[in-house]
């Protein structure tokens, strides 16, 4: 492996085979209605853990996205299209906050 080459693109790398096991599929998912102050790791990964298990850190970048809604990267087990809503606590009220599997083709 050339880590000096691969070094420029990945922060992490790691040595593997070709038959590392991933179970289920990878999936984009769109988490609409979670207030902005509410926006962090712990929160996301809380309400996406109803579906699967994040790959890819959140990126909350307000300059280049909506702030209406958050996109995450997971590993879900599920055969079909992800949308559902998730009841979040925000200061002793419920909030119903949706997940919505999206395609970036």
């Amino acid at each position: 492996m050339n880590e000096n080459y691969w070094g420029k693109w990945f922060s992490e790398l790691k040595v593997g085979n070709s038959y590392d096991e991933l179970s289920g599929r990878i999936a984009w998912l769109k988490i609409i209605g979670l207030p902005l102050h509410m926006w962090s790791e712990g929160n996301f990964a809380r309400i996406v853990g109803t579906v699967g298990k994040i790959l890819s850190p959140t990126e909350i970048l307000i300059c280049l996205q909506d702030v209406l809604c958050g996109k995450i990267c997971v590993l879900t087990e599920r055969k079909t299209k992800i949308n559902e809503e998730v009841a979040v606590e925000s200061n002793k009220n419920i909030l119903w906050v949706g997940i919505n599997e999206v395609d970036f083709d």
